[in-house]
Formats: C-alpha cells, structure tokens, sequence
C-alpha cells in the first residue's frame, strides 16, 4: 500500500549474543525475543512492561538487562523465562546499557548521564559526565575503565568506575553513535556522515577514509582485525585490516541497521528498524534475513474470523480464530509484498516489489506466481470479481486483467507512482499517488482522467464506497473528501500531522484512519472531524480492513495487528482497540496478548494483557 522509502518508522532494538547460538533483542512494546540456534528463529519473552526497550547486555547465558523508556531497567537471572523491573534512579529514558560482570554496569539516559551500578543494578548512582553531550552508547572493559560517545563527536572515557571522565579529541564534530573496544587501547567508533575513527593506545583517535557518507549506528570488532559497521538503508561496511580500509557488503535489506554484533571473524548478526534481523555466516560474503523478519503491510478479511497478513520478506500468514493466532504461509518470494485481496475463502491475489504478483485458489495453501510483464513495484491490488482485477505501483504503473491475473494488460497514465486503488465496480474506480495525484476510470482501467485535489504531497491510499462518496489520505496527516465523484476534493483536519497510510468507511459517516507512529483515528461525521483513539504503540500502521460497524483490523510495524470489537451508540467507536496479537515477525513468532472484549468508554487506554497462554510460553514458531 506504500512506497520503501516509509518503511522506517521504529526502532526494533539492540541486540546481544552470550555465544555463537544464544541471542535476545529488544524493541517497542517492551518486546524482548530470544534465539538459541544463532538467530534462525526467535521467540518472544514476557518482560512484563509495554515500555519502549533500547538495549540488553548479558553477562552469561542466564543473568541480563535491558533499559528503556522512563528509566526502565529489567534483570533476568534465568535466562529471559522472568524479568524483573529494578530502580535505576533516572527519569528518563536509557538509551544504552553495558555489564562487565554480574554486578559492575554502566547505562546511559537521554540527558547524556551515566549510571553506574555495583551491586548487579539493585542499586544505580549518578557519576559525574560533561551535560554540555548527548550520549549514545557504552562500552566498559573492567571495572574502572570504560567509553562513552555521543553528539559533536564527543568520545569520553572514564578510569575511576565513571566517577569522572574526560573528553578525548575524535577530530570530528559529527554525531557518534557507536563505540566498540576489544582491549584497553584499540577501538572504533562510527556516526553521522559515513564516519569512522579509530585508536591504537586508547588516546588518539584517527579517521579512516570510508567511501559513503550515510549515517553509521554502530560498530562490533571480532579481534582486532575484523569488524562491521552498519547503518541507514541497509549499509554493511566491513574492514579486515582493523579499519584502515572498509568494503561495503549486501546486506539484502533497505531498511536502517541500528545494531550490530561480531560474534567472530566469519559470524555477524545485524537488526534494524521494520523488525529486520541479518545475518552471515561467512564473514559478510552472503546475508540471510532471519526467518520472517517482516512488517505488516495489508490485511484482507472475509468474516470477522478468518484474514490474511502480507508483509516484508516474502511473508504471507492466515488466520481462522480472528486474530488469535496467524500460522505463516509459503509465498515462494522472498520479496516484500505490499498488498493482498481476497474475495472468498479460496480466491486471493498478492502484489509486491519487482513486478510480483501470487494467486491462490486454496486459500494460500499454494501461492502461485503471475506473469505482471513488469519489473517496477507494485503497492495495492483491488478484485471486484473472480475475473477482474487492478494492479498500481511505482512509475505510473497501472495493471488490469479480466482473466482472474493470468494475463496483465499495463494503462498509460504518466511516471507519477500509485500507491491505492479503489474500485466500486468494474468499470468505475481511483487511484492516488505521488503529488497529490488521483486518477479516475469510467470503463475498467483503459483510461484514466486527472482529478484536481488541491493537495501537493503524496496521497497513500483511496477509499470510495460508492460512485460518489470517497476519502484519500496522505503525508503529513493530509485527510480529504469527496461527495462528487471526485470532481471537488475537500480537505479535512484530521488532527494529527504524521503521515497517514490507510482509510476505510463503513459507511458515509463512519470510518477510521491509520498511519505512522501509532497514529489511528476515527470519524462519525463523514471526516469533518477525526478523534485519535488510544493503542499502547508507538508502531506504525500500514494496513486496515473495516469489515462492519462493529468489527475492524488494523496492521503494521514490528507485526503488530489490533483489532476492533465494538457497537454504535452516539458515535463511532464505542468499543474496544487491543492488541489481539503482537506478531514479532522480526522472529517470525506469534505473542498470544489476547483479546479485550469488554466495552470501554472512548479516549480510555488499552494496554495489552502480557500473561503469556501456557502453550505460548515455550515459544511458538511458525512454519516456514
């Protein structure tokens, strides 16, 4: 339903390895996953907070932190089976923890103070640290000596336990964000405008000359010779000669890496935002991306209880309990799929980047693909029928078929992409995009005509439920109207300026909205005016599907799927928005929350119920 370039909206968190085999990692929602085969398959523990986690550090296979929003600090003693939540003193949040053993550790807070701990962080007092920075990461090597890194290429270093620190001269003025040491005197760190310095006595930093000017998030040596730094857009640079010269690698992904770990020379796991986990195991020759590491990207429901979720990397999942659990689907792509369309329990379609486009008529339980006749991405599908379909995506494209997708026919319209479609019969349907751009058809997709919006900037997605009455949305919190055929578009305040992706009605009066950083709101008077409604995330929605006045999905980030079970009264809403299921695809696992159906009074929060199921808290796995 939306273009790559908006698929970075959170940040999925810090990863860390005890061994080649046993890994957790952290992110939104409070989510803490596990690996035990080196990052193959993950699965989701119970940290029992809905708080934001930024980083975990363990010191052996059982005893770990992690810290997050409002100062959270978490310890496990067993592994990840229980955390606990500890006082750290701070209020706000910790970007960044670090342990040298089960009881010295240091953690960074957004007011650029380190927290130091002795007592295996049962107690964390406030050493002294320049406020004049705003630190990043941490890395300390024994009980006294440690470093920290942050704005206008601050690298402060501390030999008293952080009692004190002073400032080291980096020779850039740069944002640094990672740091990494393998002994007292060797070490790098990276940061904004592709940069990298190093040192060899613990003193003088040196900047290497690197060949991109992305920004760099993190940094991890095995040995003194072989490490990886990674960054915005999927950048992997490695170096075998200790940073004196740096090769980019394929990492296969274009979303951002904020984390990086070298567990040896040919072994290295990255993650990122949209759940993204990577991985090699030859040194950087070939990365795999973690089984399901994905987004959602569209949803399509027949009944309240059985739908469909397309996502990232390929990923197709199903489910028959509405929601409750979604076993995964064999796509045969690899690709990111962007939208689904189903028109029964048998017949649906799925359209992703490269030209991709799948058919089943099982019911997913054989996805095959059609031959599109092109290679640009493809971002929203529409069937009216069994016959009759539309296709948009990148650089104008525009696709229809009359033959259930066996053949694709492509429209000319111009090189401005199309990001929705909405067809309310065979012959009669829009489609928005770039600009403000929306296009309407009279005879099936053969030809178009431009529609003046009055709007600019990029319109994601189209919603008509009849001939007359339609909706778009876009950047920027962009809501606008229609009640002519869309030969008068009227803008609307929605009330948020974040980037809205997805619009649904019901009916002319009610509907909801969905978009980035949490962002889902609703209208009762046709979107003259929008009422935020209250979820406990902070991900993004890319997908929904409003199936009747009193049920509605929503889907997005980090896998995250909501539902909506509710009943009209004085105005749309009135019901229940929970976490049915959290889906962690970055693991490919399912994280049972379970659902909320008890009525509420509008603007009250929902958070999700953390009590793992007995079966869940063993770990389940989808089937690849």
């Amino acid at each position: 339903m939306i273009p790559p370039s908006l698929k970075v909206s959170t940040k999925p968190g810090q990863l860390h390895f005890v061994d080649t085999n046993n890994g957790w990692a952290v992110g939104t929602v409070g989510t803490i996953l596990k690996t035990t085969d080196g990052g193959e398959t993950w699965v989701t523990q119970s940290s029992g907070t809905t708080s934001r986690l930024h980083d975990i550090h363990f010191v052996n296979a059982s005893t770990g932190w992690a810290v997050g929003d409002d100062g959270i600090v978490l310890k496990t003693i067993n592994g990840g089976e229980t955390w606990t939540t500890k006082e750290s003193e701070a209020t706000t949040l910790l970007r960044s923890v670090y342990f040298r053993d089960a009881s010295i550790g240091l953690a960074i807070d957004a007011n650029g103070s380190v927290i130091r701990t002795s007592d295996g962080g049962e107690k964390w007092s406030l050493p002294t640290v320049p406020a004049t920075s705003w630190l990043q990461d941490v890395t300390l090597l024994d009980e006294t000596t440690a470093w920290a890194v942050g704005d206008t290429g601050a690298i402060y270093t501390t030999s008293d336990g952080g009692a004190t620190w002073t400032r080291q001269a980096s020779g850039t003025d740069e944002f640094i964000f990672g740091v990494d040491f393998t002994n007292g005197t060797t070490g790098w760190a990276v940061g904004s405008g592709g940069v990298i310095v190093s040192t060899r006595d613990g003193a003088t930093w040196t900047r290497s000359d690197v060949d991109t000017s992305t920004y760099l998030l993190d940094v991890s040596f095995a040995g003194v010779d072989n490490g990886w730094a990674v960054g915005r857009d999927g950048t992997v640079l490695a170096t075998r000669n200790g940073g004196e010269t740096w090769t980019a690698q394929d990492s296969k992904v274009d979303s951002s890496l904020l984390s990086v770990l070298a567990l040896d020379s040919n072994t290295v796991l990255a993650a990122g935002t949209d759940g993204v986990i990577v991985h090699t195991r030859d040194g950087g020759a070939t990365w795999t991306v973690a089984r399901g590491a994905a987004s959602i990207r569209d949803i399509s429901f027949i009944n309240p209880r059985e739908g469909w979720a397309v996502g990232t990397s390929g990923t197709i999942l199903k489910t028959t309990d509405g929601g409750l659990t979604f076993p995964r689907q064999s796509s045969n792509a690899s690709v990111d799929i962007h939208a689904v369309s189903f028109l029964d329990a048998a017949r649906g379609w799925a359209v992703g980047d490269d030209g991709t486009v799948l058919r089943t008529d099982d019911g997913g339980a054989l996805w095959s693909r059609q031959a599109s006749n092109t290679t640009r991405d493809l971002y929203d599908v529409q069937f009216h029928n069994a016959s009759v379909g539309v296709a948009v995506g990148a650089d104008g494209t525009v696709l229809t078929t009359n033959d259930r997708g066996e053949t694709w026919t492509g429209q000319a319209t111009g090189d401005t992409s199309f990001f929705g479609v909405s067809f309310v019969d065979t012959r009669t349907g829009w489609v928005s995009g770039e600009d403000g751009a929306v296009l309407v058809t009279f005879d099936g997709g053969l030809t178009w005509a431009a529609q003046l919006t009055g709007a600019s900037v990029d319109l994601f997605d189209v919603f008509f439920l009849d001939e007359l009455t339609g909706w778009a949305v876009g950047e920027s919190g962009t809501a606008m109207a229609t009640v002519d055929g869309g030969a008068f578009w009227l803008g609307q305040a929605s009330g948020t300026a974040v980037d809205l992706l997805a619009v649904e009605f019901v009916d002319s009066e009610h509907g909801w909205a969905v978009g980035m950083d949490g962002t889902l709101i609703h209208s009762s008077d046709g979107g003259e005016t929008w009422s935020r409604e209250n979820v406990s995330t902070g991900n993004g929605f890319h997908a929904l599907d409003v199936l009747d006045p009193l049920t509605a999905f929503a889907a997005g980030d980090m896998g995250i799927i909501l539902g909506f079970k509710g009943q009209l009264k004085s105005g749309f809403g009135l019901g229940v928005w929970a976490l049915g299921v959290v889906i962690a695809l970055m693991a490919a696992l399912l994280w049972g929350l379970g659902w909320q159906r008890r009525s509420i009074r509008r603007g009250q929060v929902w958070k999700p119920n953390l009590k793992l199921s007995d079966s869940w808290k063993t770990g389940w796995r989808t089937k690849a």
